[in-house]
């Protein structure tokens, strides 16, 4: 069994190239601009816990619970989140360059802004995530359950549009 550090609070501390067990609890937990560069937290539960500006590239997520989490400009760069579960987090101005993100789960998440720039997203699962329409670098070929406008015309913004572009889509004729 893994450590508790439910509804801890926590800044500017440095957990880089940790180890946390599986199954350590951060239930409710509260980090301020933390870093997990390079940290092992495989499985770990992180479900409704408050990070903003969290280090984490080069981290071991996969397996991890993360369940209606707020990471505020999560940088994952490089990590390896596999199976892990983003379900009804949010994610805004998120890094995920380069990341592993294979078999993830960001069903009902907050995505605005986020990167996905090579990152590596088969069956990756976005089902109702909100958002995607401002992402940068999703591999849409590879992800399931992509939000019905990405089919309408809006696939270039998410695999080679900026933040900056500015379009405009007529929605006449689509139910």
């Amino acid at each position: 069994a893994g450590a508790a550090l439910s509804h801890a609070s926590v800044e500017d501390v440095v957990f880089s190239q940790a180890s946390f067990s599986p199954m350590t609890v951060f239930f409710k937990s509260y980090f301020i601009d933390c870093s997990f560069t390079g940290a092992s937290m495989r499985g770990v539960v992180l479900d409704g816990a408050r990070f903003d500006h969290p280090r984490l590239q080069g981290a071991d997520l996969s397996g991890a619970s993360v369940r209606n989490a707020v990471l505020t400009e999560l940088q994952l760069q490089e990590g390896n989140a596999n199976g892990a579960v983003f379900d009804g987090s949010v994610l805004h101005m998120s890094d995920f360059s380069r990341a592993s993100l294979i078999g993830a789960s960001f069903r009902d998440a907050e995505l605005h802004d986020a990167t996905f720039t090579g990152a590596w997203v088969a069956r990756a699962d976005f089902l109702r995530a909100k958002g995607v329409e401002r992402v940068i670098g999703l591999d849409q070929s590879a992800v399931l359950n992509l939000p019905a406008f990405v089919n309408i015309g809006l696939g270039a913004t998410l695999s080679q549009g900026s933040r900056s572009q500015s379009r405009s889509f007529s929605s006449s004729g689509i139910c």
